[in-house]
């Protein structure tokens, strides 16, 4: 992304903001980041790294919106299931989802729908 579509991106909302950087994520990395949310997979720990060590032109403040969209839903927390591989960049395997991982992806699917959390409240630790 230049300038130019980095000034364009500020005046619209995050939530649309967050979408179009999803959708030029999507076109610099196929095999990680889809347009189709049914696609989703559990993502590299550190992929924001290496997007941004691939990637230098994006606006690192514009990727946290897109990666903080991108993986804050049901679509994504349904995949995050332990043992499952984790993908970097080229689709690869890099990592699998931690037992841990796949509680707090329980914990968010179910009280955050209900306004009962935020992304910082952790998960109780007597859950399993």
């Amino acid at each position: 992304m230049n300038n130019n579509q980095i000034s364009e991106l500020e005046t619209l909302g995050k939530r649309r903001r967050a979408k179009i950087v999803q959708a030029a994520l999507a076109s610099h990395f196929p095999n990680t980041f889809f347009v189709r949310p049914q696609t989703k997979l559990p993502l590299k720990i550190g992929i924001r790294e290496d997007i941004l060590a691939e990637w230098p032109e994006i606006d690192a403040g514009l990727l946290d919106t897109a990666l903080r969209d991108y993986t804050a839903g049901t679509r994504y927390w349904d995949v995050l299931i332990a043992g499952a591989d984790r993908i970097d960049l080229n689709g690869n395997p890099s990592g699998i989802v931690t037992p841990e991982a796949q509680r707090r992806a329980v914990y968010l699917a179910t009280w955050k729908p209900l306004g009962r959390c935020t992304r910082s409240d952790p998960p109780s630790s007597k859950s399993a």
